[in-house]
Order: structure tokens, then sequence, then C-alpha cells
């Protein structure tokens, strides 16, 4: 841009230098000649000219406070005005940058002035906007309302995760017209929006956010409908639920049926027409109970998974009743009400000795479940040794013997009673009028492996009742006291004669002798019994199973072979001498609060001692005599 200086002079000033030099012509005139007056020079500045330029910098909005303008390093003020000054003539490039505009660059000529002169330059620069392109916004807008009434759902919680990514959109709420938005989402991609809200089925939907073009606008709007939780679109499951007898008919009697939807509260639904109608069934499983008052039926329990029907239509789920059998029941147990269960009595089979007729029920009092269960009784009524031992803990003579006459397997195992449930067990000797003073309790979680428990046995009325706090395996156990005494029996030993030239080393000689083993009754189980007035064969036999931890067959005696324990030399004779302990073991049990001991000898360990000595003719007995130590030897 080249800019023109314009110099401007006035009259006034013309006019009043002649009026001057008028005034001073004259007055020279009347003191010199025209010869006389002075020659004065005219007066030249040796400063070179001043240049001051006026800056306005505008843009098409006015303007512009806050460009820098280089290399000056000015910067416009709130009208966009700056200074800058010079001296010297020439070109002078204005460099100007401001944020938002185009940098932009001028020249403006300053002319040549005369030396001292004053040159003010005015100035307009103008700065172009930078054209700044809009960027594309984004928006997830969505409207949750229930899908059976279309009416709006405030408070639903809306969550977002950009596909494939660790992207996540804050979680929002919806209103209380049940919109909510995510406006200007950063990235495009496919977005998985997850809606929930207390009492209705999540939903899931996936928002796909296009790139499109700098400056629109791109909204992915939903629309959602929720349902109520565990429905299908609104739609729910029905049951018809049919009571079918043993014999293939109706049953038209009083039972009571109780379902369960899921986690939900039970239903209790008293049924005398043999079928019910439930509906309303939500998606999951749903359990049925049937508890017939007529305590020969078992009762009945049955979960269904209702995703294999279709919904929205009629199930007819028909329910087969089962007889209870011997030993062996069923029973439907609610936790607001006290059951009783009867087990059908065991009976005898007379073809097994070991079989014994047993009658028991479990009493279970209100509270002790927390919900509907289908509890199983199966009794058994065998006499079995109880004893119990392994490797860790083998019998010894101090174990007691122990005898079962019941045993109950009960169902679900491992079920645990906020109360504990009583099982009473009649006495199987009533008819002989025999009650045995101590009972002990053991449980077996298998069935297999038993251990005793502090489970006390009481007996009032003839039966034996005992308080159980979890299922498993339990049983009956008659058990005793036992008392021991050792006593010690010379046997008849043999002898080894060193007849050769060579000593006989120990162990390497051989002689024989006589012991005993195995175990016999002092007071049998019947003597026992007789001399406590009791006869009773199953309590006969049930001492001897208790007792007979081991065969007790009698005491036998044994041809054994031993060897010396020390070297004979030649001329020698080894004498082995030998004792066998015999232990007494004394059971007593309590019956009628009588005291009936079986007394039981059992052969034990034999303890054999040798000597040598000098041997003649006449087997005198003189030389050096050597003492042996314990010995023993294998049966021939």
């Amino acid at each position: 841009m080249k800019m023109k200086k314009e110099v401007k002079h006035s009259g006034i000033g013309i006019n009043l230098m002649l009026l001057i030099t008028v005034f001073f012509g004259s007055l020279f005139s009347s003191c010199y000649t025209k010869d006389d007056v002075p020659v004065v020079p005219p007066t030249v500045s040796t400063d070179p000219a001043t240049y001051t330029v006026d800056i306005t910098v505008i843009s098409d909005k006015g303007a512009l406070e806050g460009v820098s303008i280089y290399p000056m390093n000015l910067t416009t003020n709130a009208s966009g005005k700056s200074t800058y000054t010079q001296t010297g003539s020439g070109n002078v490039v204005f460099s100007l940058v401001k944020e938002g505009y185009e940098n932009v660059s001028y020249t403006v000529s300053l002319p040549k002035a005369a030396n001292g002169e004053k040159v003010t330059v005015p100035a307009i620069f103008f700065m172009k906007a930078v054209k700044v392109e809009e960027p594309a916004v984004y928006n997830i807008l969505g409207k949750v309302f229930d899908g059976i009434t279309n009416e709006p759902i405030a408070g639903a919680k809306v969550n977002g995760t950009l596909r494939g990514s660790d992207v996540t959109l804050a979680e929002k709420t919806t209103d209380a017209d049940g919109t909510f938005a995510y406006t200007e989402v950063a990235e495009v991609g496919i977005y998985d929006i997850v809606i929930t809200k207390e009492g209705m089925n999540d939903v899931r939907y996936a928002a796909t956010l296009q790139q499109v073009s700098a400056g629109q606008v791109y909204n992915f709007n939903l629309e959602v409908p929720m349902y109520e939780k565990g429905t299908v679109e609104g739609k729910t499951y029905a049951l018809s639920c049919n009571i079918i007898d043993t014999d293939g008919t109706p049953y038209n009697k009083n039972v009571t049926l109780v379902y369960r939807n899921n986690d939900e509260e039970a239903v209790k639904m008293p049924v005398s027409s043999g079928s019910c109608m439930i509906s309303g069934l939500k998606t999951g499983t749903v359990t049925i109970f049937v508890k017939v008052a007529d305590s020969k039926y078992n009762g009945y329990a049955m979960t269904y998974d209702l995703s294999a029907f279709n919904i929205g239509t009629i199930i007819n789920l028909p329910v087969y009743l089962t007889l209870a059998e011997e030993g062996n029941v069923s029973e439907v147990v609610l936790p607001d009400e006290p059951t009783m269960i009867d087990v059908p009595e065991v009976v005898a089979d007379p073809e097994v000795e070991t079989s014994i007729a047993v009658k028991t029920d479990l009493n279970i009092p209100a509270g002790a479940l927390k919900e509907e269960t289908l509890i199983t009784a199966i009794v058994r009524g065998v006499i079995e040794n109880a004893v119990i031992a392994d490797e860790t803990t083998p019998i010894t003579d101090e174990t007691p013997a122990n005898a079962a006459f019941v045993t109950g397997e009960f169902l679900p195992n491992g079920l645990t009673f906020e109360k504990p449930i009583v099982w009473n067990v009649v006495n199987p000797f009533k008819e002989s009028g025999h009650v045995f003073d101590e009972l002990q309790m053991q449980y077996s979680v298998d069935g297999k492996v038993w251990s005793d428990v502090e489970n006390e046995v009481t007996y009032k009325n003839g039966v034996y009742s005992t308080e159980i706090h979890h299922f498993s395996s339990y049983r009956m156990v008659v058990t005793s006291k036992v008392d021991t005494a050792t006593a010690s029996q010379a046997l008849t030993m043999g002898t080894i004669l060193n007849e050769g030239a060579k000593p006989i080393a120990k162990g390497e000689g051989k002689f024989s002798y006589k012991a005993y083993k195995g175990s016999e009754y002092v007071i049998s189980v019947e003597d026992a019994l007789a001399a406590a007035g009791i006869s009773d064969a199953k309590i006969t036999i049930m001492l001897k199973k208790a007792v007979e931890m081991k065969q007790i067959a009698g005491i036998d005696s044994v041809n054994m072979t031993g060897t010396n324990d020390i070297e004979i030399i030649p001329g020698w004779i080894y004498i082995a001498t030998g004792k066998q302990q015999f232990v007494t073991k004394t059971y007593t049990f309590g019956i009628d609060g009588k005291e009936v001991k079986v007394v039981v000898r059992e052969a034990k360990a034999v303890v054999i001692s040798g000597r040598s000595e000098l041997y003649d003719q006449h087997h005198t007995h003189g030389g050096h005599i050597t003492e042996g130590g314990t010995g023993g030897g294998a049966g021939e």
C-alpha cells in the first residue's frame, strides 16, 4: 500500500510573514541606506524527518483488539489502534497476528520529507477471520415407557459402552417423562445401551452412530418399552395342575398345594376338586409342592423350567401321587406349620435273625425351616455291630461294645434347621418290656463311615427320642462300659542241644512249643441275660453283635516254632521258657436298670525267655548259664 503524505499550508501564516516583513522593512529603511541593509541567511534543520504511522486494524465485524504487530511488537487497543514511529522514509512491513484470524502483512511507503519535518501517515489494515468448520454433532436420545400401559417410566438407569473399546457413557436417569439424552457423543461407532429399572426386565439396545459430514447433527432415537420383570413382553405363564391318584383317577380329597415362582414368596392354595389353575407365573422356574392330608400318601415336589413351554399358553401339569412304603416316606414341610412325619413301620423279616421291627417318626416344629421342603425319611431295622474303628483308631481292649438296631437316612442330606427336630423311635423291645438304659447316637455323611455325636437319647413312655440339628444318616446304638484284666499263663517250651563242633548262631536253632489263640466267653451273653432275668431273642442277638468285634469261637492250642535268641556253643543246651498273656474283658450293659455283664477272654502275646547250660549224659546243670530275651515263632 502506498500512503501519500499531504501537506497543507495556512493563508494566515503567509499574511503574517508579509506584515512582519513590511514592518521590519520600514523600520530598517528609516535607519539604513540601501547600501547599509544586512543579508540574513535562511535556517535549515539537520535532523531527519520523523514519520508516525497511525494504525487501525479492522475486520468485517469492526475494530480488532489484541492484534500483535511484528516486528514492532505492538498490540492494538480496544479501538483496534496502535502507533508506530520512525525516522527516515522508505517501505515498512507490518505483520499482523491474531488467533482466529488469518495472518496478514501490509507494506506502508513513507515518502521523502525535508529534514526536521514530521509526517503522520494513517494506515487502515483489514484482517479476515479464519473460517471455522463446525464439527458434526452426535446425540443418542431415548424415551422409556411401560410396554403395556405406554406410560413413561421415570428413574430408569441408562448406561452405554462403545463396543470393542473401554469407552463408557456416564450413567443417566430417565426424567419424569421417561426421556434421557447423551448429547455431543465424542466417538462414532456402536454403543451397547443397557436400561435397568427395579421390578422391570433389563433392556439392551445397540445404538449405531454413523459418521456424517462436518456441521451436521446426527440423532439416534430410541423408543424403549419395558416390561415387568419375569414377563416376556408382558406375557406370563399359567399352569393347570391336576392331582392324580395312584389308580390314575383324579384325587378329589383335600390337599394343600404350594408353589414358588423363582425367589418370590410362596403361595399356598387349598385344593379339593382335584385340579387348580396357577396364573401369572414369570420366566424362570416354578416349584410345586403338594401336601396330602392322608398320611398314607407321599408328599410331592417338583421344579419346572418354564422356558421349556410356550409363554402365554396354559400348561397342563399332572401331579401323580405315590404311596408311602414300609420304612420310607416323603412329606412336604411348610415353614409356618409344625409337621409330624409318620414313617410306616418296618416289619421284621422272620428269615433274617438280625432284622428287627421298628416304628419311628419325625417331629418338625414351626420355624425349623426357612422355606418349603420335601423331606424324605428312610428307616431300616437291622441289628449290626456299631464299633467305630479305622486305621488311625483301631479296635483295642478298651473299645466298648456297640450295636445299632435302627438306622435312619434323612434327605435332603446336609439340610440344617433353625430349630432342632426330634426323631422318635418306639422301643423295639416293648413286647418283652425291656429298656436299654444307655444309647449312643452316631451319624454318617455317606452311610459308610460313622462317627459318634453328642446328641442325648432320652426314654419316655416307651419311646426313645433325640434331637437332630441337620440331616444326614443317623443310628441309635446300644453301648457298654468295658473293664479289662490281664493274666499270664506258663507255656511248655522245647530245647535246642548243640551236638556239633561249631556254635549255633542266634536265630539258627529251632524248637517247638504250644501256645493258644482266639477268644472265648467266660460269661456268655445268654448266661449274662439269664442272670439279670432277661429273656429276649433280639436283645441276645444285639449283645452278641456288640461284643463280637472279633469272632468268639473259643481258644485253641496251636503248634509254634521258636528260635534261639542267643548263641549256643558246642556241647551246650538252649532251654526256653515262655508265658502267654490273656486279657479278660468285661462288657457291662444297662438294661432295665440292671447291669448285664458279658465276659470275654482272649489269648494275646507270647513272651519267651532263653538260657544255655552245659549238657552231659545226665543233663547235669553246671557251667555257664546265659539268660535269653523275648522270642516267639510261627505256628506249624
